[in-house]
């Protein structure tokens, strides 16, 4: 049987057209699930994807027997930016402080925003010291990452850190909840520091146990 050209180059136009507006689809899903995995003002993971991730990651670390580590943090007295020089101010603060955090970062560690200025360093790998380190890594690249706005305006920034590592016995979750306890800490002991969570041992042995996102001494 022949086939005229005009037919074949007609085939060949509709594979190629339905193969394009296929992968357009296929493109613009991919652009829709970064942006729904990414924190829109710093370009880094946002919460959804922080703690899908986390879950993951932990549920590995458990199956591995490898150590892992979180580092919760917030910006000291950042309503104060907000107030005094305006959004943009604060805006700025934030992308900048991210910048400065992700040169510490090491190659399987990454970092996600929780909301506000709130932060998370994820760190696959990282035990009880190792993760103290980062912490302290990340607090003076923060401290030293101060910045002028508008060309007048000088913006100096420091940080509060809570560090939590990785028990047997509690997922992502309870993770977070332990890093955020310390994070309370830091913030009561006069701000722009590094508090170490609790083990489960240490907490044991104190009698304490969590409610929510913070702790009660039984009796």
């Amino acid at each position: 049987m022949q086939v005229s050209i005009g037919v074949l180059i007609s085939v060949g136009v509709a594979f190629l057209l339905l193969g394009g507006t296929a992968g357009w689809l296929l493109f613009a899903l991919m652009q829709q699930r970064k942006l729904a995995h990414t924190d829109y003002l710093t370009g880094i993971a946002n919460r959804g994807s922080v703690f899908e991730q986390g879950f993951k990651l932990v549920e590995h670390a458990h199956g591995e027997v490898e150590p892992f580590s979180i580092v919760l943090f917030d910006v000291d007295h950042f309503k104060k930016i907000n107030d005094t020089l305006g959004h943009g101010a604060g805006d700025r603060a934030l992308r900048v402080i991210v910048n400065a955090s992700r040169r510490v970062l090491g190659q399987r560690e990454f970092l996600g925003r929780l909301g506000g200025e709130e932060f998370i360093a994820v760190l696959p790998g990282c035990g009880r010291e190792e993760a103290m380190k980062r912490a302290e890594s990340l607090r003076l690249a923060i401290a030293r990452a101060g910045f002028l706005y508008a060309d007048k305006h000088p913006v100096n920034m420091t940080a509060s850190l809570g560090v939590a590592t990785l028990d047997r016995d509690v997922d992502f979750q309870i993770l977070v909840n332990r890093a955020d306890e310390a994070l309370y800490v830091a913030k009561n002991s006069g701000r722009n520091r590094a508090v170490r969570a609790s083990s489960s041992a240490e907490r044991l042995s104190a009698g304490m146990v969590t409610v929510g996102s913070r702790q009660r001494v039984r009796g």
